[in-house]
Formats: C-alpha cells, structure tokens, sequence
C-alpha cells in the first residue's frame, strides 16, 4: 500500500544499470556493472542480480545504494535471467554453452549449473505457483520445462513456433505466452498439462520479442522493433486488438500496483510510459542508453512510531514535527498516519504523503482538539532511512511546549509495518 515503486534498466552500451524512482519517473542512480548487461532479475535485500553477456558473468548490486556487491561466474553468453518466486535462487541460460546456472541469493555463489535441454536458451520464467520453470530454446523452436524440485533432471523440449523469444506466465500459473519472432506469432500453453493449446498471428508483425502482461492479466503486450510496435493481445479472445507506436521497442516491464506499462526503446535511449487501463502514453523517461532489458520492484517504507502518547489533561493543543533529511543527494519520501485512542478503538484522523529534498528543514505543525491518548506513525523511503530525522514537539494553545510529550528522533520506535487500510 505504501511502497515506492523502483524501475531498473540495463543499459547495455555504457555497461550500467539505471535506477528510475518510477512515481516521479525521475532517475536516481547509476550503478556501473559488467560488459554488455542484458537481463535483470530483482532479488531480496533490495539486490538486483545482472546477467552480463560479453563477460560470462552476474552482476549483483544494492539498486538502493548503488554498492557493487559480487561478481558471480555464469555460463558462456548469458542472455536470460529470473528469480525464483521465492527469491532464493536465480537461474541464468546461457546460450554459448546452453546452459542453466543457479545462483544462491543468500551466498551469492553458484550452486549448478545444468544442461537446458536444447540449442540456445534465452529467456527463463517462472510459475508464480508451484516449481515449474519455462526456459526459450531459440535454436529449436521450443520451451524447455523444467521442474525446479529437482532441476539437475533438465529439461523436455515442448514445441511452439520459431524461434521463441520470450516466456510470462499470468498469475493463476495456469496459461504461459511464447513469443515466436520468426513465425511472428504467440504460443499459447496450458501449464497443466503443458500443451500447446493456440497460436495467436500476430498480422504485420515482423520480428516480436519480448512480452509482459497486464497488471489484470486481460492484455499481453509484444515489443516488435521491426514494426516500430508495442501488440496489445486479448488473453481473452486470443487476438490482436491494437498496438502502440514506440520507436524500437527492446524491453518491457509493467509496474502492478501502478498500472504502468514501461517500454525501453533501443534506438530512442528512452523509456516510454504507458497507462495499462486506458493504453495511453503518459510520459517518457530520457537519458537512457539502450535499455535492453527492464525490471521493477516494490521497496517498502522504514515505519517509525511514537507509540501511544498520553495526555492526562489539558484542552486542545499541537502536535509540532520537525523533519530533517540529513542526505545531501537522495529525496526522501515521508507517510504519516495518526490514530485516536481516546474511545478504546484505534482511530485515523491523518493520513499524509510528502517529499524532503536533500538537505532540507521541513516543519509540520498538526491541531489536535478532541483527543488524549494518540499515536503518530512514520514511513521513511529513502537511501538511508536514518538519513532522515524526526521530533515531535506538542505545545499548548499558548505556545508552551508539553514536556512529558516530547519526543526526540531516537526515542522512536521501530514497528513492523504500517497499518494498513487507512482512508
């Protein structure tokens, strides 16, 4: 609910990842990686893990922070790249050696690396239930199933069109979409049974790439540089029911609790912004180079507390917040909720969402008249959460500060969450 929305974007002429704050569409960082960055797959501790295809090897890196944290040693030209659902493992195909490796996320190091079962494996996925995995063999015209309970076994080659590009599972685990750049077409499989049960044409298509679905699922979006296109797919119908104009169309990722489509064009160096629910373009990030391949994640708040403040007397008074961000680089984003206690129930009466630039004082100053017992809560997302400080100074109607309410920055609790579901 209170989330900060990251996109990531592999850069692959500049060796860099680019870190995009995707509410403000605003660029963070730049966080330099191995030769010629082709994939990414985000990870847990906030660790983006990126498959470098001119050095053989994975980038792991802290998108928060821009720390360099480990160089893992893959197979020969890895292309694909995926985490597992639960985050403990990433799989990387490599093509070169055709090859699937596994990377520990806990140790960062490599636990196997097994054959994919067929020519030039490129993109993997995963089933969002269960241990199915789906790997592209491009040189054999068909998808690699691969259960992960027991990887070591390979994989059974499943036939779909020409050169299948990209995989995505919807969200029930039950449909998968290939794309098929030569027979410009979409094979459509039934997971249980792993059968292909259509082909969708794509008409006018020349050489379609990657694809993602929709937040609701209903769409499947299709990059086609040939074309110039983004093909919007009916998951229902099972036809092509328009397209989106983006100059060469390389990448794709969608952002599901925004309902943003974000395409990466090759040539243009941007990244185009659409709104899923109307398929309209919103806006466009610049001063990308190449961003072959996106990726985006959710990064929740640090939640602060004051815990529950009494007043044992006393008429109406403030509640005064001073908020410091002690960062010289790095926007910070605050939410504050404050609940009423005084009936026995927990009640909201704030609910506040602003930013602090870097450096800056910001003063909040809150007229409370029909509470005693009360409670603030923070949430910080930042770089470095204890970037940002926070104390609370309640005065009287006549200015006088009340002691016994004072709170300074580390007399703040450290909560679990926030509460959820505040109007």
């Amino acid at each position: 609910m209170y989330s900060k929305t990251v996109l990531l974007a592999a850069n692959r002429n500049r060796n860099t990842v680019t870190v995009i704050d995707a509410r403000s569409n605003r660029i963070e960082r730049l966080i330099p990686v191995g030769p010629g960055p082709t994939g990414i797959a985000v990870g847990p501790n906030e660790h983006a893990y990126v498959n470098n295809f001119a050095g053989s090897t994975v980038s792991v890196v802290r998108y928060t922070t821009g720390e360099y944290v480990a160089t893992v040693p893959v197979g020969i030209d890895p292309v694909g790249i995926a985490a597992s659902p639960n985050r403990r493992y990433v799989y990387v195909s490599s093509t070169g050696d055709d090859s699937i490796t596994q990377i520990s996320t806990s140790t960062n190091e490599v636990l196997s690396q097994t054959p994919a079962g067929g020519d030039d494996p490129t993109a993997i996925a995963f089933s969002p239930v269960g241990d199915l995995s789906y790997v592209c063999l491009s040189g054999g015209g068909a998808v690699a199933v691969i259960d992960l309970a027991d990887p070591n076994q390979g994989g059974n080659g499943l036939p779909v069109g020409s050169t299948p590009n990209d995989v995505v599972f919807n969200e029930a685990g039950t449909r998968a979409y290939v794309t098929n750049r030569d027979s410009q077409t979409v094979s459509v499989i039934d997971t249980s049974v792993n059968f292909v049960m259509n082909d969708i044409p794509i008409p006018g298509a020349v050489s379609p790439t990657k694809n993602v679905l929709s937040p609701d699922g209903s769409t499947l979006y299709v990059c086609d540089s040939g074309t110039n296109s983004v093909y919007m797919i009916s998951t229902v119908t099972e036809t092509v029911v328009g397209a989106i104009t983006i100059p060469d169309p390389v990448s794709v990722a969608v952002s599901r609790m925004r309902d943003r489509l974000y395409v990466g064009s090759g040539a243009g160096g941007s990244i185009t912004v659409i709104d899923t629910k109307v398929h309209a373009v919103v806006d466009t990030i610049t001063g990308i180079d190449e961003p072959y391949a996106l990726a985006v994640t959710d990064i929740e708040p640090f939640p602060l507390s004051t815990g529950i403040l009494d007043r044992q007397a006393g008429d109406e008074f403030y509640v005064n917040i001073n908020y410091l961000n002690t960062s010289s680089t790095d926007l910070a984003e605050v939410i504050v909720l404050a609940f009423d206690y005084t009936s026995g129930s927990k009640v909201p009466f704030i609910h506040e969402q602003f930013s602090i630039s870097p450096n800056q004082l910001m003063t909040k100053k809150y007229w409370v008249s029909f509470t005693r017992k009360f409670e603030f809560q923070f949430g910080i997302t930042c770089t470095l959460a204890a970037d940002v400080l926070i104390s609370i100074w309640p005065t009287d109607a006549a200015g006088n500060v009340i002691p016994e309410l004072r709170l300074l920055p580390t007399q703040l609790s450290v909560i679990s969450s926030l509460t959820p579901n505040v109007p």
